[in-house]
């Protein structure tokens, strides 16, 4: 669609896409997924949707492919409103009734998955994205995420949103460990075609784990290959990919930690509108952070 999720959303709120006749039309599940994503980030229609696929709501008949894309909103927005019950706050922060709801509400969505799986028409992958955070959150064995991730990557094998789910459940803070984590973002980058963007997952891991307050462990001959694979990738991607944006920021701070100066701001620069990366470590606000990192590739880069 080459719209951005914020874009889409707004086309939704506004009835510029009619995002129920394009969910129940026969076609390409990607721009489905995208549109999943949009329509579930409106709450009056996910609330909308929760109250149309309440337990025991009689439902007409309807084709398979229509049935299925129902049964893929209703199961992500289950798993979406787990973990608004949860929050975002770390497990000091998070109190038993949330933590009850969390798991209670997951535990409804695993029958959701399964329903909108034997639903789906053949090659959708959406029932098995959303059923990664299903068991990020209730703690699926190794052996059951391989199953999902089996299902999954057999019809999307280099979708962005999945692959970096995936490697949260492979990550040591949920379900896994570093090692675990390194090794399937090592695979997926491997495997991912020039411009999918796939590469930058070896830097997620990387961010993920990384608890040094020294540089050099990002200036290791490993490191600047990652970074070179990554902006190689960037520069083959689609223009329009709704994660580019966010890549580039990761792709920028790591230059700049490299003292790759004027690749840094070449990235810094075409983001200049899109900063929102993570709170610095100095407390300073992420635009704060973008402009003070910009500013001293700008005082050391060759223009200077």
């Amino acid at each position: 669609m080459g719209a951005s999720p914020r874009a889409l959303r707004a086309l939704v709120l506004l009835g510029a896409i009619d995002w129920a006749a394009t969910l129940w039309a026969p076609g390409p599940w990607a721009l489905k997924l995208d549109v999943v994503t949009a329509v579930l980030a409106v709450p009056v229609v996910r609330g909308m949707l929760l109250l149309r696929t309440a337990p025991g709501r009689r439902r007409g008949a309807r084709p398979r492919h229509r049935s299925g894309r129902a049964a893929a909103l209703a199961d992500s927005s289950t798993v979406m409103l787990a973990w608004k019950i949860r929050g975002s706050k770390g497990a000091q922060y998070t109190t038993q009734e949330q933590f009850e709801g969390f798991r209670r509400t997951l535990n409804r969505s695993r029958g959701e998955h399964a329903r909108a799986a034997a639903l789906a028409p053949e090659g959708d992958p959406a029932p098995y994205v959303g059923e990664i955070w299903t068991a990020i959150g209730i703690g699926y064995s190794h052996e059951e995420m391989h199953r999902v991730w089996k299902e999954l990557a057999g019809r999307a094998p280099h979708h962005y949103e999945a692959t970096f789910s995936a490697l949260q459940y492979w990550c040591a803070k949920w379900r896994g460990s570093e090692a675990l984590a390194r090794a399937f973002a090592v695979r997926a980058a491997a495997e991912g075609p020039a411009g999918s963007l796939m590469s930058v997952f070896p830097l997620i891991a990387h961010f993920e784990h990384d608890t040094s307050d020294s540089a050099d462990v990002d200036r290791t001959p490993e490191m600047y290959a990652t970074v070179d694979e990554v902006l190689a990738d960037v520069a083959a991607a689609d223009p329009d990919h709704p994660r580019l944006a966010e890549v580039r920021h990761l792709l920028a701070y790591y230059l700049y930690l490299q003292e790759r100066w004027d690749e840094a701001l070449e990235q810094f620069r075409l983001t200049a509108t899109r900063a929102r990366s993570r709170r610095g470590a100095t407390g300073a606000t992420p635009r704060e952070e973008f402009c003070r990192m910009r500013d001293e590739c700008v005082a050391n880069g060759s223009g200077a």
